[in-house]
């Protein structure tokens, strides 16, 4: 009733394949329309797993086994929870086909976690993926660094000083890079304390640095919080000396000129007034619509009508414009009911990795020290834009996630 090694084996390369292409190609690089590299390669991945298990002798017992342990998962239950909410949704739907879509993306987020408690699940395939976002992390940052110099598909300038031209690598926006080595500078850093190896603990360190470097050139305020959250939380569960990071880093962010005056803007209520009306726009959907929401992936859609019905809200040059806040979209789109299972789904990822932060040893140990940082990180910079609906950030994030639920069931038998 098992699959064999072969296959296995298969299975594991296809989805690290899979990974790189979802996390490194640029986001519209596409094969047909909408239609990514990334997303070619997770239909080839399912129909693979498909053909293997149809070549299992005793199919139907291997997949009630399965099925019997993911319905053990928590917070699987909760995802299927918030897919069977946006499928609700899209009957009321203004633009049903919007929102078909964003549940269909959310859906393949549970596909992939179903995938990998039931096949990603020793240590050795464990520690693969990770350092494939390893790799991934490392290649968009040497990617950035060239598209600075270059300008190469830079697509915004800060106005600062002079005009700086701030990196995205293949993200397609900087402050969505910016969040995703917000995400990922934690595990890298843990990983070069962890590593005795000389050239691994160089490459680890390169790579922290480099992020850092990426970071700063994002010019993404939001990122740059997160990132000091990040390190005063470190600081709390892993050790005092990241003090020394923070001070470090306000004495380098003082000393840079275009740093200094990006960081400036935070008090400049001309530079915030835009996220505010875009907020109070979200509470006005949510006022109209508190149990059903106007329909998943609809907020953005909607905002044109909504600016017209409330003209004291209305911006010059904004149209259709995203909610930047995933609370406010998840609850002014699905309603109270989605709302609180968006929470409990978030409530249920840091109980996880708190769990694995106790219960694992070495290389994972470091790991997840780093992530579960990452993950206090996404919560906030997810109050000021809908990062966790940035597929590339997205994936990475819950790969990561799914890996530590992994851990948990598969290593850890912990129920």
């Amino acid at each position: 009733m098992y699959m064999t090694k072969k296959h296995r084996r298969i299975l594991r390369n296809l989805f690290a394949i899979y990974m790189i292409a979802s996390i490194i190609l640029p986001s519209n690089l596409k094969i047909y329309k909408k239609f990514s590299y990334g997303d070619a390669m997770f239909i080839i991945l399912f129909l693979s797993y498909f053909a293997f298990i149809m070549q299992i002798n005793n199919k139907k017992l291997y997949l009630k086994f399965k099925f019997k342990r993911l319905k053990k998962n928590k917070l699987i239950a909760g995802m299927n929870l918030l897919f069977i909410i946006m499928i609700i949704s899209v009957s009321y739907s203004a633009y049903k086909g919007i929102a078909l879509n964003e549940a269909i993306r959310f859906l393949s987020y549970i596909l992939i976690g179903c995938f990998i408690l039931n096949e990603i699940n020793d240590k050795n395939s464990i520690k693969l993926i990770l350092e494939v976002f390893i790799f991934s992390t490392f290649a968009l940052n040497i990617i950035g660094i060239l598209q600075y110099f270059t300008k190469i598909g830079v697509s915004t300038y800060a106005v600062i000083l002079e005009n700086r031209p701030r990196v995205e690598a293949t993200l397609g926006n900087p402050n969505s890079f910016g969040a995703y080595l917000a995400m990922s500078i934690f595990p890298c850093f843990m990983l070069y304390l962890y590593e005795d190896n000389k050239k691994k603990k160089a490459f680890y360190g390169i790579n922290a640095v480099l992020t850092v470097i990426n970071l700063i050139l994002t010019y993404s305020r939001n990122s740059w919080l997160a990132f000091g959250i990040g390190l005063v939380f470190m600081a709390i569960i892993y050790s005092w000396k990241f003090i020394i990071a923070i001070l470090l880093g306000g004495v380098a962010a003082f000393s840079i000129p275009s740093v200094m005056e990006r960081i400036k803007q935070f008090k400049d209520s001309s530079q915030n007034i835009s996220r505010l009306n875009i907020w109070k726009t979200a509470l006005k959907m949510i006022k109209e619509h508190p149990l059903s929401g106007v329909g998943n992936g609809n907020f953005s859609a909607l905002y044109d009508s909504y600016v017209m019905k409330y003209p004291e809200l209305k911006m010059e040059g904004i149209s259709e414009f995203p909610s930047h806040n995933s609370y406010l979209k998840v609850f002014s789109e699905l309603g109270l009911f989605g709302f609180i299972t968006f929470v409990f789904i978030i409530f249920s990822i840091i109980k996880d990795l708190i769990c694995v932060f106790k219960k694992s040893e070495d290389y994972f140990k470091y790991f997840y020290t780093g992530f579960l940082t990452s993950a206090i990180v996404m919560i906030f910079l997810n109050i000021f834009d809908n990062i966790l609906f940035v597929p590339q950030v997205a994936i990475a994030f819950w790969i990561l996630v799914f890996l530590a639920e992994s851990l948990i069931q598969n290593i850890y038998k912990i129920s």
